[in-house]
């Protein structure tokens, strides 16, 4: 009998979309998720890594959902690296503009509750626009700029899948507070890493249907030209 049920589970089709396919690389990589956890944990302790080792965590997600698991510790690196500078500015105006307009609110005489909720709002707003901007110029070769335009658009247009990106960092910074101190022990192994991933497979799946993404050949070819 457990034969058997071994049988069929070799048998099952490997999923090569959604949430099905986020699990299976999971199984298959999951000892690469616990390092890429704590080293993505570290970026975002010291603040000034934060934008590299974010996009650095997405270009290696990418390459992981579009079957390149070979180079995915490579494009990390690579990812990390590139455009340090700019990407740190870009990110700081992300996080200091919500709390610039948190900042004049108070001025403007509203209460200390007015103002904590602005900041809060916007901030969560900023996160899900950054969701989409790191994705973005790990996946599209445009200015930077231009990708926080896009950003800008899809979030907006792409509304049902905002509103998915927002349901699911709400959902995990509520357990995260629920579950606490608990909920470190996840935060600290997996649950980073696990996030990236889906956000990544969501942000992909638009990119294809809008046309913004090269073809799965296309880019091999395009990266093995830039490193040859």
């Amino acid at each position: 009998m457990a034969r058997k049920q071994k049988k069929q589970k070799k048998d099952r089709p490997i999923p090569k979309d959604g949430f099905l396919w986020c699990y299976y690389l999971l199984g298959n990589h999951l000892f690469r998720f616990f390092g890429f956890n704590l080293l993505t944990l570290f970026c975002c302790a010291t603040v000034i890594l934060f934008p590299a080792g974010i996009s650095a965590a997405c270009r290696a997600c990418a390459m992981l959902l579009r079957g390149r698991s070979g180079l995915f510790w490579e494009e990390y690196r690579d990812e990390f690296k590139s455009n340090f500078l700019k990407k740190l500015g870009y990110w700081s105006m992300m996080i200091l503009m919500p709390l610039g307009i948190g900042v004049w609110t108070n001025i403007l005489g509203f209460s200390a509750a007015v103002t904590e909720g602005t900041i809060c709002v916007l901030l969560f707003l900023s996160a899900i626009l950054q969701a989409y901007w790191f994705n973005l110029i790990v996946l599209v070769d445009l200015p930077m700029s231009t990708n926080l335009k896009n950003a800008v658009l899809l979030m907006i247009l792409e509304w049902k899948t905002t509103l998915a990106l927002g349901g699911l960092l709400a959902l995990i910074l509520v357990a995260t507070y629920l579950f606490y101190p608990y909920s470190l022990a996840v935060l600290f192994f997996l649950l980073l890493s696990v996030m990236i991933l889906c956000v990544c497979q969501q942000c992909q799946r638009i990119f294809a249907r809008r046309g913004l993404l090269l073809s799965k050949e296309a880019e091999a070819a395009q990266t093995a030209q830039q490193k040859g």
